[in-house]
């Protein structure tokens, strides 16, 4: 799913769709662990009051703060961490 996801070029509506429904349809037989899923990282993160459309503005950090635990999230190596909520640049426990 990964590979299929990040072949940008490819990629479309159709695609995205078929690939949901075989995401929900693993999730709801409680198989995810057992198809592809299994190497993907799951990670939840608060980039904190950021200067945007969605705050009106009045966010006290720019874009390119908040951004920046969104985007190390995002680039982690193979087998990195999972399972986690990040405050900003903080590892905090559910």
């Amino acid at each position: 799913m990964r590979k299929e996801l990040g072949d940008i070029e490819n990629l479309t509506e159709d695609r995205i769709d078929e690939i949901l429904h075989k995401f929900l349809n693993d999730l709801k037989q409680d198989s995810l662990e057992i198809t592809k899923v299994s190497e993907m990282c799951i990670n939840c993160v608060h980039p904190g009051f950021v200067n945007t459309d969605l705050s009106w503005h009045r966010g006290t950090m720019p874009v390119e703060e908040g951004a920046e635990e969104s985007v190390m999230l995002a680039i982690l190596p193979d087998g990195g961490p999972t399972g986690c909520y990040c405050d900003r640049t903080v590892v905090n426990e559910f």
